[in-house]
């Protein structure tokens, strides 16, 4: 009989009710779902192989170290396991865990919760001995996790911002993608470093322009080098150069315009006045 396959909805319920996001935060969870939705593309098989890389872009990560501290402590945490590979270049082989609430009442200290609730049962029916005694674990999880949850309200909401970073590659990769029709390849670790400096610089909607000057210029090195973000970034110098030359031409034009007009007018009234004096 085969195994019935898990669904987004089910995972989240099950991280819910353990108290996940209080005890993994935002950036886990962004790796979590990292995982969660390449297992999903593979029709939820439960082990696949990745690299660090495609996992750092995948998660939002602008550091691949702060992403394997994160990962270490998963695994600790039983969200799944994790098997590097023989060099760095290869894929690790990551092995999910579905049965996350099953998972937690194996190993977490049932014995502590059971005391927990028998202290909260006992304030709330002064002597009432014959109190119902059969809650369900779940339940008890629950209440255990309530006030936990409450102390990170905002994290979840905050999980679905993506970071700067993320938002300024995923607009490359958008620009990219328009122009040429094909996914660019991008290097999670090297390029997320190279935009990170450059969101620190430009910031998020300075950059933005730049990017779209970079798929706009007609350059032949920039054609020639493949349009990646390397090549963006040794390039901005001369776009923000290109653009105040642009800027400095539209200026000029119309100043000349505008001279040209005070010459026909000067002109124009000249023979008025020599009409006049006939």
């Amino acid at each position: 009989m085969s195994e019935k396959k898990p669904d987004l909805y089910s995972l989240l319920k099950q991280f819910n009710a353990i108290g996940g996001m209080a005890e993994i935060g935002q950036s886990g969870f962004c790796l979590l779902m990292a995982l969660w939705l390449k297992s999903n593309e593979l029709n939820w098989a439960n082990q696949f192989a990745m690299t660090n890389t495609e996992l750092l872009y995948r998660s939002g990560y602008s550091s691949e170290k702060a992403m394997i501290e994160k990962r270490n402590r998963m695994m600790q945490l039983g969200y799944f396991r994790y098997i590097p590979p023989k060099n760095r270049r290869s894929c690790g082989t990551y092995i999910l865990n579905f049965n996350l609430l099953d998972y937690f009442l194996k190993h977490s200290n049932i014995e502590s919760i059971s005391n927990s609730n028998n202290r909260n049962s006992d304030r709330n029916s002064e002597g009432n001995s014959e109190g119902n005694s059969e809650v369900s674990i779940p339940h008890n999880i629950n209440k255990l996790n309530k006030t936990k949850q409450t102390k990170h309200k905002d994290i979840a909401s905050e999980s679905a911002a993506p970071s700067p970073v993320k938002i300024a590659i995923d607009y490359y990769y958008q620009k990219f993608r328009a122009k040429f029709g094909e996914k660019p390849v991008i290097d999670g670790g090297k390029d997320g470093a190279l935009m990170k400096k450059l969101v620190e610089t430009f910031g998020e909607t300075r950059l933005k322009e730049l990017i779209d000057l970079f798929f706009e210029i007609d350059d032949e090195f920039i054609r020639n080098s493949g349009y990646t973000i390397g090549v963006f970034k040794s390039q901005i110098n001369k776009l923000i150069t290109h653009q105040a030359a642009k800027k400095n031409s539209a200026a000029s034009t119309s100043t000349r315009a505008s001279s040209n007009v005070d010459v026909y007018s000067q002109f124009y009234d000249l023979l008025e006045e020599e009409r006049r004096n006939g």
